[in-house]
């Protein structure tokens, strides 16, 4: 019997999900290590560039949901890298590193 998209889709992410929670965790301490109060960069790595591109999306929107604004920026010279912000304002008030 062929498979259908959805399936195909639950598949890739089962085989995908130890990647998936490495990356998550790389992504969570880097955030914590550059978070500024304004925004944090971070380095697009290999583990995250060899992901189908819709499980890109499902990661990324996951910390969409968490308030964060992710974007990712494409930069020949300097690598490509993932922006994040914080929606509700400064939080640079003394609390973090400059």
């Amino acid at each position: 019997m062929a498979i259908n998209p959805q399936d195909l889709m639950r598949r890739v992410a089962g085989n995908n999900k130890n990647a998936l929670e490495r990356l998550e965790e790389k992504v969570d301490d880097a955030l914590a290590q550059t978070f500024d109060g304004r925004r944090a960069i971070i380095s697009r790595n290999r583990e995250f560039s060899q992901l189908p591109q819709y499980l890109r999306e499902q990661f990324l929107e996951q910390y969409r949901a968490q308030g964060w604004n992710v974007k990712e920026q494409f930069d020949q010279r300097d690598g490509d890298y993932l922006e994040f912000s914080f929606s509700q304002g400064d939080l640079s008030g003394g609390y973090f590193r400059r």
